[in-house]
């Protein structure tokens, strides 16, 4: 199971984004472009009443495309994107859906008038266009004669290429934003007046008009392949698509035949619960979780440890690493620490899913302090693992520190390797050894063969002995650190565990 902030979730629909139909006469449309009659709206874009969606080479085409397709009033277009939104509305009729939106221009339908180039639809024997495509001929005027009309030229949809329209390709219609604040459940259902903190495109409220053939969702990992997860969209709405019938692929052998209790985009939401894009194979007390994929939306306090994240590191999104569904509490789920030495031991399972085995660590060693995964997050620091520079050794995390300072990230710090007992060094590349039996061992290991952490040498607590600074002062007997000062046969120490005095130190020979 991998959980992290270090995650986005993508979603993106085939047939929603290509290349251009190049005009071979592109000149003719901007010579002509003086000749508009009413200036456009600009910064402005109508929605909700979208009947179809463009690539076009100009503006000119976009107000052709108009006056050849039935029930169109108005079109958006967008210079920079080549973009052309045909609309069954005027903008004086529904003055409240048109928003603003940098880079469009809002035109009612005869804004353009053109009067040297006429647009012929063509007849049913000469049209080669595919997937929605529009097929027009262009006719240029000159003296007031027609000429013989130019070969059909395919105008197509977003999400098609090709001379004839015929190449489908992907275009991303939503993607997660790291501690935005609002959930990605709200961001999905928001309408196209909400507010919406997430990247969202306005496809999402058109999407039963898109003639959508597939739908993919991406797990996009920092440093790591992403995921893919691809389901068949077609005569589906923003909802449905997301079903395990209408799974066509995923990185999970077993996703087919198993069943699932949650498949869906709205997964479970309840007042203590909010879990969205969820596959979830069973329920077992939060301990017992299995399941192949989800969005945790709750937070530090959500029910269960394994969804549970920090305000600036949701939504948690948690996925399974392996060829099947996994219980969702694999890896480390809370830690014990040492403050006075310094020691931190990670645990594959909470204090309540392992409680016979708690009270060693409270009842009897009591320099230790336990904590939850999420017990501690810090506002204004974040850490990441590394991705491609990974200059640690020996098993060693490498991390990088993120600041932040009035809500935005600066560039990570350099790579921090924190390094297994038993290594040391910038990159952990210095490894503790003993030579011989270990009397001139002088490193820094401070826990036995067992993972007993050891008892300082000038305490007498729990255990007393006569092993002392003061008796052994050649023998580096410094804090808790294994040492050999009476003829062992390896480095040792006394113990913090009151039922094993002494152990050997697992500390390798030279």
């Amino acid at each position: 199971m991998s959980q992290g902030f270090y995650l986005t979730l993508v979603v993106v629909l085939m047939a929603v984004r290509s290349g251009l139909c190049v005009f071979n006469e592109e000149h003719v449309l901007r010579r002509v472009e003086s000749e508009v009659n009413i200036p456009p709206v600009g910064n402005t874009r109508l929605v909700v009443h979208v009947m179809g969606r463009y690539n076009v080479s100009h503006r000119v085409q976009c107000s052709q495309l108009c006056f050849l397709t039935a029930g169109c009033q108005s079109f958006n277009y967008h210079d920079g994107h080549a973009t052309c939104e045909l609309s069954e509305q005027r903008k004086d009729d529904f003055p409240l859906d048109a928003v603003e939106g940098a880079g469009w221009d809002y035109y009612d339908r005869y804004s353009l008038f053109i009067p040297r180039v006429l647009w012929y639809e063509c007849s049913s024997l000469i049209n080669p266009c595919e997937n929605g495509g529009v097929c027009t001929r262009k006719v240029l005027m000159a003296d007031g004669e027609e000429r013989q009309p130019c070969d059909p030229l395919c105008v197509c949809p977003v999400g098609t290429a090709g001379p004839n329209c015929g190449t489908c390709d992907w275009q991303q219609v939503f993607a997660t934003v790291r501690g935005t604040g609002q959930q990605v459940i709200d961001a999905w259902n928001a309408g196209p007046h909400d507010e919406v903190l997430h990247n969202k495109s306005l496809l999402v409220h058109q999407w039963e008009a898109l003639g959508i053939k597939k739908v993919k969702v991406v797990l996009e990992i920092s440093g790591e392949e992403d995921v893919e997860l691809i389901f068949s969209g077609e005569n589906t709405d923003k909802f449905s698509w997301f079903s395990q019938a209408r799974l066509l692929s995923s990185p999970w052998s077993d996703l087919p035949g198993e069943t699932a209790n949650f498949f869906s985009v709205e997964g479970e939401l309840n007042p203590v619960v909010r879990r969205s894009f969820y596959i979830n194979h069973r329920y077992g007390g939060c301990a017992g979780d299995e399941g192949w994929l989800a969005v945790g939306e709750t937070g530090p306090g959500a029910v269960c440890v394994w969804e549970r994240a920090s305000y600036p590191e949701l939504p948690a999104l948690v996925y399974s690493k392996s060829a099947t569904h996994v219980n969702w509490n694999d890896g480390c789920q809370s830690y014990n620490y040492y403050e006075e030495e310094g020691i931190c031991e990670l645990n594959d399972q909470t204090y309540l899913q392992g409680l016979v085995d708690f009270s060693f660590r409270t009842g009897q060693d009591s320099g230790w302090e336990y904590h939850d995964r999420y017990s501690f997050y810090m506002i204004r620091a974040w850490w990441h693992e590394c991705s491609a520079h990974n200059p640690c050794q020996n098993g060693a995390v490498c991390t990088r520190k993120v600041l932040k300072s009035s809500g935005a990230e600066r560039p990570p710090c350099a790579p921090l390797c924190v390094c297994p007992v038993g290594y040391s060094g910038r990159d952990c590349e210095i490894q503790d050894c003993q030579e011989g039996s270990g009397a001139s061992y002088r490193g820094k290991v401070p826990v036995t063969t067992t993972g007993k952490v050891c008892q300082r040498w000038n305490s007498q607590t729990p255990h007393g002995h006569t092993k002392t600074p003061a008796s052994y002062p050649s023998s580096g007997l410094e804090q808790n650190y294994c040492r050999n000062p009476d003829g062992e046969s390896g480095v040792w120490c006394y113990t913090t565990d009151p039922g094993t005095r002494w152990e050997l130190c697992d500390v390798p020979t030279c």
